[in-house]
């Protein structure tokens, strides 16, 4: 057979196994969300999106409206949110009676401090290393974090969602919301959202 040949037979060989592992992947991560909605007793829906679909779920916590939602930026639509894939877990109409701001500390975070961005200290020096705290009412943020397990919680979340994640409350818009860069890939990824929905409920619990 001519090298020629040879060559493109590959090509095709590869591009086939490409658009079955693809759409495997994405039967895989459909199950996986199928199962979560139905674990939660959320609604489900989805658009589709080049590889990947992004999912919609939502449903009630405890009388709180939630929406996970997905969403690719190709500008600065949401808030302050840069281009690419972000998930959102948002709590709606909450009950929270203040804003509020907790990130995973980074270069940008400390930037804004010069500009009279404040960061404010827990008291746990682990937890204020690594987070970037931000409140017109200090002493009400510190209440809502001062509590060891909701510490540890936080900090453990780093490990998965590195590339940078926040929860903010906005009194104006009625929201308390989670974001992280990035999209669910798997099943611990999974099981983590489930433990962020269940750590913004016992937030918002204490306010109802």
């Amino acid at each position: 057979m001519h090298p020629v040949l040879i060559i493109l037979v590959i090509f095709i060989l590869l591009l086939i196994f490409g658009v079955f592992y693809s759409l495997n992947k994405k039967k895989k991560r459909g199950e996986l969300f199928n199962q979560f909605a139905k674990n939660l007793g959320f609604n489900i829906s989805f658009r589709d999106e080049g590889p990947n679909k992004e999912y919609t779920l939502s449903g009630n916590v405890n009388g709180s409206e939630v929406v996970y939602s997905e969403d690719r930026l190709n500008d600065f639509k949401i808030r302050d949110l840069g281009k690419g894939d972000w998930t959102l877990i948002t709590f709606k109409n909450s009950p929270i009676d203040f804003d509020f701001e907790v990130y995973l500390d980074n270069w940008a975070m400390q930037a804004m401090k010069p500009l009279g961005y404040q960061d404010i200290e827990i008291g746990n020096a682990t937890f204020d290393k690594k987070f970037f705290c931000h409140s017109k009412e200090a002493e009400k943020l510190k209440l809502i974090l001062d509590d060891q397990a909701l510490q540890e919680f936080l900090m453990k979340l780093e490990d998965s969602f590195y590339q940078g994640f926040d929860f903010r409350n906005i009194t104006k818009e009625k929201y308390f919301q989670f974001s992280f860069y990035g999209k669910i890939r798997n099943q611990k990824q999974l099981d983590l959202m489930k433990n962020v929905i269940d750590f913004m409920r016992i937030i918002t619990e204490k306010f109802k």
